[in-house]
């Protein structure tokens, strides 16, 4: 069971029951969506590899970014250097 709000759809997808948090009612009936449900195990495993190599490429994007921000500002810092 997970909130559907934020980031939490674009994760999940179809791996998980949504509900809204703020709402009691919302929470319970995705429990018991959820417990009425068998989960496909093949699938549940194939979405967390999905979402596992998104997270490493991600990431690595972000990591290069920063990197080449700090880079760039130490060269901007100092025109000296090669």
């Amino acid at each position: 069971v997970a909130s559907n709000r934020t980031s939490i759809p674009e994760v999940c997808e179809d791996a998980a029951v949504y509900c809204n948090p703020f709402d009691l009612d919302s929470i319970a009936a995705g429990i018991r969506k959820l417990l009425a449900t068998t989960p496909d195990p093949k699938f549940l495993k194939s979405h967390a590899e999905k979402i596992g190599r998104r997270q490493s490429r991600d990431l690595r994007r972000l990591s290069e970014l920063i990197c080449g921000a700090v880079v760039k500002k130490i060269i901007m810092n100092n025109p000296t250097l090669p």
